[in-house]
């Protein structure tokens, strides 16, 4: 399958040109081609970041203005002689972090928790069957069918609607559907 390296191809040409260089017919794609473009391609997921490490949850308990304001207000008052006020400025410090970091670290753990209950599912033509699979194995050259209230599964090239419209207010802040057409 020859892909341009910026992939702005897939945007210009005219739809046959696009299902042949994709290799797509009306029957979709056969499913050892499909796996061996999941091994290319790689699934079809959106990078959710790395995992956020606990020494960097840490850290950013401490990278706040007035919290390196009031650490440098403990350690002048450490070398006044006011130990006491040093302290007890360092433990207000030390215990907002310790519940920052707290309260960080399971949203955190509560979020990739619900990661994995929520499974996109996507309709797909494999081999002349429409097929509902997890829409992180679709893969370039896929045909997918959207129906009312569906997610859209990926980055995809509109080949027939009728009277589609989406609603982009996720990505652009736009409140009202947008029609879409294939071109």
């Amino acid at each position: 399958m020859p892909v341009v390296e910026d992939g702005s191809w897939f945007w210009r040409c005219q739809i046959p040109e696009l299902m042949s260089r994709l290799g797509a017919d009306g029957k979709g794609l056969s499913f050892e081609e499909a796996s061996i473009r999941l091994a290319e391609y790689g699934r079809n997921e959106t990078g959710t970041g790395r995992k956020r490490q606990i020494l960097h949850i840490v850290a950013s308990q401490f990278s706040n203005a007035l919290v390196l304001l009031l650490m440098a207000a403990a350690i002048i008052a450490f070398f006044l002689g006011e130990t006491i006020e040093a302290a007890v400025i360092l433990a207000i410090v030390l215990f907002n972090a310790g519940l920052g970091f707290f309260q960080e670290y399971r949203a955190g753990r509560a979020l990739e928790e619900l990661r994995g209950y929520v499974g996109r599912k996507a309709k797909v033509m494999r081999q002349g069957e429409i097929l509902e699979i997890d829409s992180a194995k679709l893969v370039p050259g896929d045909i997918a069918y959207l129906n009312i209230g569906d997610v859209v599964p990926a980055d995809i090239r509109l080949v027939w609607s009728d009277d589609f419209v989406l609603n982009e207010s996720a990505l652009t802040g736009e409140s009202i559907p947008v029609p879409k057409a294939p071109h």
